[in-house]
């Protein structure tokens, strides 16, 4: 039998959330990250946080900036590449009307080029919001 391959070190940083002492949540709910750069993940750092997300169930990523949504979607499928490459809720007319709470009495929009990644926002976006133009989002 041969040994199992070692993998790189990740540069994952994980801490636990604090909790109260009348929190009754399991002492694993939530954890924290600030070490990790969303756009430019390696495979072992994608593993690593997958593995964390599933024994935290929660987690946080600060210090993010400027997370291209083509590259959201292409970190949502690296979680799970054999997953079919479709927004659960379907395409963004379905999801405007059967989107349940987060559809109801907001505007949710497509982003450009990455159709499977949405905005759920309120005001306005900004000029250019990642192809969407001079937008402000209806909110409550």
């Amino acid at each position: 039998m041969s040994p199992a391959p070692i993998l790189p070190e990740s540069t994952l940083q994980v801490s636990l959330i604090k909790k109260c002492v009348k929190e009754q949540y399991n002492s694993n709910f939530g954890a924290i990250t600030t070490a990790l750069d969303l756009d430019s993940m390696s495979d072992v750092d994608v593993k690593h946080l997958k593995d964390t997300i599933w024994t935290h169930k929660v987690v946080v990523v600060k210090v993010q900036k400027d997370l291209y949504p083509k590259k959201h979607w292409e970190l949502v499928t690296r979680f799970h590449p054999a997953a079919p490459q479709v927004h659960s809720h379907g395409d963004i007319k379905t999801f405007q009307k059967k989107g349940g709470m987060l559809s109801q009495r907001r505007e949710v929009f497509g982003m450009s080029g990455a159709e499977n990644v949405r905005l759920i926002g309120k005001g306005y976006q900004g000029e250019d919001h990642y192809g969407l133009k001079n937008l402000t989002v209806r909110g409550l």
